[in-house]
Order: structure tokens, then C-alpha cells, then sequence
């Protein structure tokens, strides 16, 4: 099976006697600990244990004191085209239920990026990633909140998509943000000039991005100089945190007044387009 498929795992706990072997979940610095052994053993019923989990959690299964631990494991695969069996929709969370009118309200909101722009979201979870590669074939693979969100954008009469969101530092210092629709690897140029705009850098699909608060001023956590760059520059409001789980790194030779190491630091995200609102 192809490892780029697979999104999560699932194990199932049968009740086996047994102590010990306590499943322990390991995720941004958290911890979940399951003792199955004493769970099952307490049962009033005969009952089996499962955990399941994204492909991106550690897990780890302590020793077996006593008894053994009867398990099943399986890998959890993206089925595409005939593969594909009927989607199960599950009811809405109440998150989901006030998000949708959220984001109804915020990009109808005519003082909301008037001029048109991004509405910028971090994903949450990690995907498999690739040099050159379309980040927007990856929108059927999402998982958790991440599928939440673009479930709700489905409803919606909004157009979304997956793009790697760039922070580029050139040579002296230079930051530039730069959204795409590929992964870039600048690593493979012989030489890139500062001065070169996003699509002469990156390739085709590439454009500056602002980072703006809700009322177009400067979001100064995210400053960056395009006093260089003649094409225009697309807004862009940070919804959720960003970077994201997923991201790309590479170095290439900058050239300004000399030559220098720039890093191209990519996130994963989410964006919305918002388009320029018309004013009577």
C-alpha cells in the first residue's frame, strides 16, 4: 500500500487477560494513556477496546506485566475513484454550526478586504509533500479540522484552495511573502535575484501576499519590504495560526549587491478568496 494513502491507524483491543501493556498517544508535546487491560478486565459485559488515531500521533505500548495482549492493527488508506466507497456524514459539531455564518458575515463584510484578497487558514494536521508537486491535490486528503473547515467551504459560495504559503529571505534580510500553488524548491537554481518578482522566482502560480488585520492595516507581525517589486500585492487576513503542521523548507544563492544563503521557509494553508467588494 502506498504510504502517502495512509492517514491514520486503528487498533482493536480484545479481552485477553492480561496487565500491563498501557497504549500511551503521543502528539504536540501531549500525552493520552489508555490501560486497556484494566478497562476491559472491569467490564460487566464482554466488550473489545479499539484507539484510533492520525498517522502523524506516536504511539507506544508499555510492557506486558502478566497474561498476553491480543490486538488487531490497521492502516487507515484514502480510497480514491472506484476504490471509493459512500462518504458517512456525521452530524455537524457546534463549532461547525456557528463557523458557517462566521465566515459568512467576515467575507461579506464590506470594510473586510474591500480591494479583494485571502483569507488565510493553517492546517492542522501533516501530509505527505513533495518538490513540485500541486498542493491542491492534497484537498481530498484532509483530515480532522482540517476536513471540518473545507466541508463548511463546500456549502458556501466560496472559492478555496490549498497553496504553500512562502516566507522568503533574501539576501540582506530581505522578507517577502509569497503564496503558490506548487512546492517550490529554490535549492535546484543557480542563482536567484532579489530583485526578480514572485512568478520570475518561483514560477507560475506565484503572487506577493500582504498580511493585513480585519480593517487593511499592516499586520506587523508579518512586515515584509516588496518596495523592489513592480506587481501588485494581494491581501491577505491571518485567520488561523500559520505556520502550519505541514511545511518545506530549502536554502538557494540570493543576489542583491552580493551573494548570499536565502531560506525559503512553506506552510501549508487554507485560503479563501475574497473577492474586491463593488461600491455604489
Amino acid at each position: 500500500m502506498n504510504s502517502d494513502k495512509i492517514f491514520g491507524f486503528l487498533d482493536i483491543v480484545f479481552p485477553s487477560p492480561h496487565t500491563g501493556g498501557i497504549c500511551s498517544l503521543h502528539n504536540n508535546e501531549k500525552v493520552w494513556r489508555v490501560d486497556f487491560a484494566t478497562m476491559l478486565s472491569e467490564a460487566q459485559i464482554p466488550l473489545v477496546g479499539y484507539a484510533a488515531y492520525f498517522n502523524e500521533v506516536e504511539r507506544e505500548i508499555g510492557l506486558i506485566v502478566s497474561g498476553h495482549r491480543l490486538t488487531l492493527s490497521y492502516k487507515l488508506y484514502f480510497a480514491f475513484g472506484e476504490e471509493s466507497s459512500s462518504a458517512t456524514i456525521s452530524a455537524p459539531g457546534p463549532f461547525e454550526l456557528s463557523l458557517k455564518p462566521a465566515l459568512v458575515e467576515l467575507v461579506n463584510d464590506p470594510k473586510v478586504l474591500p480591494n479583494g484578497g485571502y483569507l488565510g487558514f493553517g492546517l492542522r494536521h501533516q501530509y505527505p509533500v513533495a518538490s513540485e508537486m500541486r498542493v491542491d491535490t492534497l484537498r481530498s486528503c484532509l483530515k480532522g479540522s482540517d476536513a471540518i473547515l473545507a466541508c463548511i467551504l463546500d456549502t458556501l459560495p466560496f472559492a478555496w484552495s490549498l497553496r504553500v504559503l512562502y516566507r522568503d529571505r533574501g539576501s540582506h534580510s530581505e522578507q517577502t511573502f509569497v503564496l503558490h500553488k506548487l512546492i517550490s524548491d529554490l535549492s535546484q537554481r543557480s542563482l536567484v535575484w532579489s530583485h526578480w518578482g514572485a512568478g520570475e522566482k518561483m514560477g507560475p502560480g506565484a503572487e506577493f501576499v500582504r498580511f493585513v488585520d480585519e480593517y487593511g492595516n499592516d499586520d506587523e507581525k508579518h512586515a515584509g519590504d516588496y518596495y523592489k517589486h513592480s506587481e501588485d500585492v494581494v491581501d491577505i487576513i491571518q485567520v488561523t495560526e500559520m505556520p502550519s503542521v505541514t511545511n518545506v523548507h530549502s536554502q538557494y544563492l540570493a543576489y542583491g549587491d552580493e551573494v548570499m544563503m536565502g531560506n525559503l521557509y512553506g506552510d501549508i494553508c487554507l485560503v479563501v478568496e475574497v473577492p474586491a467588494k463593488v461600491l455604489y
